[in-house]
């Protein structure tokens, strides 16, 4: 799903969809993302702050604009 320099950003897009489209819990998406082989680095630990503070609501109406 990635390639090597993009890894954290593509789990970044892979917690948004699993909580978006697949009804995932914050916690589950964040688990993945740190702990599921996209690549997770520590220094980048804004990402999985945004995933569990971001506006689930807005950021749909957002995509469905």
């Amino acid at each position: 799903v990635h390639c090597h320099h993009g890894a954290d950003r593509t789990g970044l897009i892979v917690a948004l969809y699993r909580l978006i489209a697949q009804g995932w819990s914050r916690d589950a998406a964040i688990a993945e993302l740190i702990e599921g082989g996209y690549g997770f680095h520590p220094i980048w630990a804004n990402i999985p702050r945004y995933v569990q503070s971001v506006d689930l609501a807005d950021l749909k109406a957002r995509i469905a604009a």
